[in-house]
């Protein structure tokens, strides 16, 4: 014979199962590893804020390094956008819009003060630069080049500047 609950029974049995469970959840927040093996370990540490603030010559440095870079980016893109167009300037076709992309990545690394980024940044510039070298034979640009291989030098090192600051910060701060 099969019963059937009435919805009085099964509101009375609902009520009861959630005052149950908030018994439970209330029980379990004041549980501990002594009286609870399988709780997580828990302390009473909480970490302040981070309240670093890195030199501005370091900023500044990392700051000219991410605008080199959209600097950068943005007359690849151009130039490469005239090329697609039709126009043939100085061996530019579609392919550059790959270097644009990577220049773009690297970039914002730079911005978000990515050491590895800055890096990168560098040695490509200056592979870039050999390698239109060796191609043409001639090394026109030679001014921007350096500024800009000087601007990219400056970013990689106020990157490392700045993690090296901040790790420098939260030793001392948090030992």
């Amino acid at each position: 014979m099969t019963r059937f609950l009435s919805r009085d029974t099964l509101w009375k049995n609902s009520t009861k199962t959630a005052q149950d469970i908030n018994k439970t959840i209330h029980k379990a927040k004041n549980q501990t590893m002594d009286n609870n093996p399988y709780l997580a370990p828990t302390g009473d540490y909480v970490p302040e804020k981070e309240n670093f603030e890195a030199p501005d010559e370091v900023l500044k440095h990392i700051k000219y390094g991410w605008i080199a870079g959209i600097f950068s980016a943005s007359v690849t893109l151009i130039v490469s956008l005239i090329a697609i167009s039709g126009h043939s300037i100085i061996g530019f076709s579609a392919w550059q819009l790959l270097d644009v992309a990577l220049i773009i990545a690297l970039t914002y690394g730079i911005y978000k003060k990515s050491r590895a980024c800055s890096s990168a940044m560098l040695i490509y510039f200056v592979a870039s630069k050999i390698l239109i070298i060796a191609q043409t034979g001639s090394f026109s640009g030679a001014l921007f080049s350096l500024i800009f291989m000087t601007l990219y030098a400056q970013a990689c090192h106020g990157t490392y500047r700045y993690h090296k600051l901040k790790r420098e910060f939260l030793a001392k701060n948090l030992a």
